[in-house]
This record gives C-alpha cells, structure tokens and sequence, in this order.
C-alpha cells in the first residue's frame, strides 16, 4: 500500500509478480494485515503521520480489495491456526535442527 501511494499500477504489478514467484516456487504467501492497512488520514487524521496514511481511506480499501482478489484467484485463503494444525498433522513434514552458529 506505501507504494502503492506513488505508483499505484506499478505496486499491483510488483504484488502480483510476487504471487507469481510464490506458486512457481510452491511456497504459501503469508498476508498480514493491520488496521491502518484500512484506513486512510481522512478517518484518523491523528495517525497521519504513519507511512501511507496520506491516501483517503475508501482508496485504501479499494486497492486492498484488488489485492486480495488477487491472492484469492491462486491460492486458498485461511486462518493460520487452519494452516498450522494441517501443517502440523502432514506426516511427511521435515524437522530440522536450527543451527545458530
């Protein structure tokens, strides 16, 4: 959405290309999303100050919508504790030791 406010078809491409590069690689995307990511300086002209407030919020929604519509159309959409326990239940998950030097 930060680029999104100086190239708004640059940074769909940008999401999107990254969708791409997810489902040719076979890896998930992980989509965190925060409140301000909804709303614009126009609803909480206080918190103006935050990267990307300067949009109108109804513009930020918009663009979210987009986005979202993207992720939706490759791959499947769902809470993480959904994703962790299918994750965790898969019997051919590899555990590996961290190594921390």
């Amino acid at each position: 959405l930060y680029a999104a406010t100086y190239h708004g078809w640059s940074a769909r491409r940008y999401w999107r290309q990254g969708l791409r590069l997810c489902r040719w690689t076979g890896v998930s995307p992980t989509v965190l999303l925060h409140p301000l990511d909804f709303l614009g300086g126009d609803d909480v002209p206080e918190l103006g100050f935050f990267p990307a407030m300067a949009d109108p919020g109804e513009a930020k929604r918009e663009r979210l919508h987009g986005y979202l519509a993207d992720l939706t159309a490759g791959f499947a959409v769902e809470p993480m504790i959904d994703w962790a326990e299918r994750l965790n239940a898969d019997s051919g998950l590899r555990v590996r030791a961290a190594d921390l030097g």
